[in-house]
C-alpha cells in the first residue's frame, strides 16, 4: 500500500484554499497550507513520527490536523487536553461512578450479579484506542455502553471517513501542555510500541492497520518533557515577525475566508496594519500579542456593518481596542 503524502501542489501561489467540511463540532472553515507544513507532516508521515505544533493562541495549529486529515482523505479523531487528564484517559476511560451507581443498584434489589458488575463492563475506549484498532474499539463500546449509560466518546461515526481505513487516521491532541508531565512521557511509550496494555485482564490493544498520523499541539503554557520533544518532529507556527511578510501572510488567510466584496481591501489593510502595530507594542511590553484568530474575530465583526468600505473602517476603529488589547499593561 503506497502511502498518501502531502503534495507541495497546495502551498503553490494562487492555490484556492481547501475548504474543510462541517465534522463533528467543528464548523465548516477555510485552511491555507504553506510549504513548511507541508513538510513537517510529510516527515512525521515518513517516519512515523508525531508531529508537535509549536505557536500562539489562534495560529491555525488545531485546523491544520484537520486540513491534513481531510486532503489525506483519513478519519479525523480529536482530544481537547485539560488539567484533570490523566495518562490513560487518551486509551480508556473506567467509569467508576456507574459501576458504584450499578452496585447500589444491585443491593437494593437483592439482585447482585458479580458478572455485571465485571470491572472490565465500564471501561470504556477513547482516543487512542479508537486511532489503533477501530475494530476492537467499536466492540468494546458497544458491550460497555449500556452499562455505563451510554456515556463516554464514540468514534464510530463521524470521522469524515471509514473509521477502518487502511491507512490509518489523523489523530489531534489539542493543548498538550495543560496537563502534567506524565501524561506526553506515557503517550511517547504508548506512541513508541504502537499499542498499550489494558487493566483488569483486558489484555493489549495493537494497531489493526497502519499506524496512525498524531498531531500535537502547544501554547507553551508549559515546558514539554526533553525525552517527549525528542521523538516528535517539531513544526513552529508562528507568525511572521517582518512586517510585509506578516501582511502577506494574514492577507492570504483574510482572503480565504471573505471574499473582498465582504471585506474591501482597504479594509482588511488597516487592521492587518493595526494589528502589527499592536502586536509589536504588546510584546515589548511583554505580553501576549494578538494574532491570527483576533483578526478573523475583529473582520467578522465588521463585515456586518455593512459592505461600504468607509462604513467598516469607521467600525474598525471603535472596536480594535477590545479585538486586538485583552491583556492589561502592568
Amino acid at each position: 500500500m503506497t502511502l498518501r503524502l502531502l503534495s507541495d501542489e497546495l502551498a503553490r501561489p494562487g492555490q484556492p484554499p481547501l475548504e474543510l467540511h462541517p465534522l463533528r463540532n467543528w464548523p465548516k472553515t477555510w485552511h491555507v497550507f504553506d510549504e513548511p507544513s507541508i513538510w513537517a507532516v510529510n516527515a512525521a508521515l515518513l517516519a512515523g513520527r508525531p508531529l508537535l505544533l509549536r505557536g500562539e493562541p489562534g495560529s491555525g495549529k488545531s485546523q491544520l490536523a484537520r486540513a491534513v486529515a481531510q486532503q489525506l482523505k483519513r478519519p479525523f479523531l480529536s482530544r481537547v487536553i485539560n488539567g484533570r487528564v490523566e495518562p490513560e484517559d487518551l486509551l480508556y476511560r473506567f467509569d467508576a461512578v456507574a459501576r458504584l451507581a450499578a452496585a447500589q443498584m444491585a443491593r437494593s434489589t437483592a439482585t447482585v450479579d458479580a458478572k455485571s458488575l465485571d470491572a472490565a463492563n465500564f471501561l470504556l475506549p477513547d482516543v487512542l484506542w479508537w486511532a489503533f484498532n477501530p475494530t476492537t474499539a467499536q466492540k468494546k463500546f458497544e458491550t460497555a455502553a449500556p452499562h455505563c449509560g451510554e456515556v463516554g466518546c464514540c468514534y464510530g461515526e463521524e470521522t469524515g471517513f471509514p473509521i477502518d481505513d487502511p491507512q490509518g487516521v489523523v489523530v489531534l491532541i489539542d493543548e498538550i501542555d495543560k496537563a502534567d508531565s506524565e501524561v506526553p512521557n506515557s503517550l511517547l511509550e504508548t506512541l513508541s510500541l504502537d499499542g498499550f496494555q489494558l487493566p483488569h485482564g483486558g489484555g493489549t490493544v495493537k494497531v489493526e492497520h497502519a499506524r496512525p498520523l498524531v498531531i500535537i499541539t502547544t501554547n507553551e503554557d508549559r515546558e514539554l518533557p526533553p525525552a517527549f520533544l525528542r521523538r516528535c518532529f517539531v513544526h513552529q507556527m508562528d507568525l511572521p515577525s517582518e512586517a510585509t511578510e506578516l501582511a502577506t501572510h494574514l492577507t492570504l488567510r483574510v482572503y480565504a475566508h471573505f471574499t473582498e466584496k465582504q471585506v474591501p481591501l482597504a479594509v482588511a489593510s488597516a487592521a492587518i496594519k493595526q494589528l502589527t502595530k499592536d502586536r509589536e507594542e504588546m510584546k515589548s511590553l511583554d505580553l501576549p500579542p494578538p494574532g491570527q484568530a483576533e483578526l478573523l474575530d475583529l473582520l467578522r465583526a465588521v463585515a456586518q456593518i455593512g459592505l461600504n468600505a468607509d462604513d467598516q473602517l469607521a467600525a474598525l476603529e471603535k472596536i480594535r481596542q477590545c479585538a486586538f488589547r485583552k491583556h492589561r499593561p502592568g
